[in-house]
């Protein structure tokens, strides 16, 4: 009976200990159940779009557009379609202003587009913006390699604006190009809208090759240690010993630990987070781990494509890295470019949780800044064009994703010389 009672006792503890580690794993699947559920809702609500979108308003496809965009610009595009719904429903009420906004977010996501490509190109022609319809449809002619209605249309309207109604104030070279150079890890949504909307606004031919390398490491720095001491040493300076010791206390990390890396890592992160500006600037010390040379990357290039160069008809080589990059002195930069060959750098544009529309904004503008730069026309005077010098991404911002009368008119010069 003992013997008999204390297997029985020892089954009925290990059935017990079996519920209680099925109720665990029952509670954390459910906990991690209603998560997913919450993260899927939204991505099942426009599954469910995508088969009944034919019957949706124009309203419906708005708030469609809207919360797509908020996505980011690579799951966003997998909704482009809807994009050209709603314009679609726009152009039937011939409210072309609110097709002509759609459209332009649409390309954003998917630029070779060529159909919308020259709907908006005739809406361009309507509002009499002869100059950009006349790269667009340059745009259209120069890459469409299907004859067709399109392309056929496309080459009439570009004759009659070209002759009635341009002046010589389009810009158009053909013949030329220049190239984007891509570094792995890139979003090839954004190579795509870099060649399509520089290739628009500069008429010129736009090729994309792979670098095939990884960046190069030479002189490439790493600031955050330096960063962190810089602000443990202002803390300290500011705040009396007792304070100090306290904060550190619920950290949980020693004096000792303060002298490591990863303690004043957790130190710095733990003060930071404490406010909006603190998790900014936490979020701008995280992209100075690995800061690239500009000037390095601009060697590699080189070397690598040298033989590019020495084609008469090829007017530079703009490299696109997804690294934050720097030369000299300073904190970092958005692109580093002298004339004929450049680095550009979207580490700094994914700051601040943009929107679809902002990050792609900001990436055009400063693939039109550099592409001038390798092109060798000077930086303007006018604060709102692409080009504008921007201090900060406050100011990069502010400014109108396109070029300015000044810029045109330097390369209006330069084409005039080739």
């Amino acid at each position: 009976m003992i013997g008999s009672h204390g297997k029985n006792t020892n089954f009925h503890a290990a059935n017990s200990r079996k519920k209680e580690k099925k109720a665990v794993y029952c509670i954390r699947y459910q906990k991690w159940s209603n998560q997913m559920k919450k993260i899927s809702l939204f991505f099942i609500f426009l599954l469910a779009v995508n088969i009944f979108s034919q019957e949706l308003s124009i309203a419906e496809l708005e708030e469609i557009v809207n919360a797509a965009e908020r996505l980011g610009n690579v799951r966003a595009r997998s909704h482009v379609h809807q994009y050209w719904q709603l314009a679609d429903l726009y152009l039937q009420k011939e409210d072309f202003d609110h097709a002509y906004d759609i459209i332009i977010k649409g390309l954003q996501l998917d630029s070779w587009n060529y159909k919308y490509q020259k709907i908006a190109s005739d809406i361009e022609i309507r509002k009499n913006d002869h100059i950009r319809a006349h790269n667009r449809l340059n745009f259209i002619i120069n890459n469409l390699n299907e004859i067709g209605a399109i392309y056929n249309d496309s080459v009439r309207q570009l004759s009659i604006i070209s002759n009635q109604n341009l002046n010589d104030s389009s810009l158009n070279l053909p013949g030329y190009h220049v190239y984007i150079a891509t570094y792995p890890n890139l979003d090839p949504s954004v190579i795509d809208l870099l060649t399509a909307r520089i290739s628009i606004e500069y008429g010129l031919e736009v090729r994309t090759v792979n670098v095939g390398l990884y960046e190069s490491e030479t002189n490439k720095r790493d600031k955050q240690l330096e960063e962190y001491e810089k602000i443990i040493q202002d803390t300290y300076l500011r705040n009396p010993k007792n304070t100090i010791d306290n904060f550190l206390n619920q950290l949980g990390i020693s004096n000792e630990e303060m002298n490591t890396y990863e303690g004043k890592r957790r130190y710095v992160y733990a003060l930071l987070n404490q406010t909006d500006n603190g998790k900014r600037i936490w979020e701008e010390l995280e992209l100075v781990k690995g800061q690239y040379s500009g000037n390095a990357l601009n060697a590699q290039l080189n070397s690598r494509f040298r033989n590019y160069l020495n084609n008469k008809y090829c007017l530079g080589i703009l490299g696109v890295t997804s690294n934050d990059i720097y030369e000299n002195t300073s904190n970092f930069l958005f692109g580093w470019t002298p004339k004929g060959i450049g680095v550009m750098s979207y580490a700094r544009f994914l700051q601040g949780n943009p929107t679809s529309e902002q990050f792609e904004k900001r990436v055009v503008m400063q693939g039109f800044s550099s592409i001038g730069f390798v092109l060798g026309i000077p930086r303007c005077t006018s604060p709102n064009c692409a080009r504008a010098y921007p201090n900060s991404l406050e100011e990069h911002d502010r400014k109108d994703d396109k070029l300015c009368t000044e810029c045109r008119n330097n390369l209006r010069q330069l084409y005039k010389t080739l």
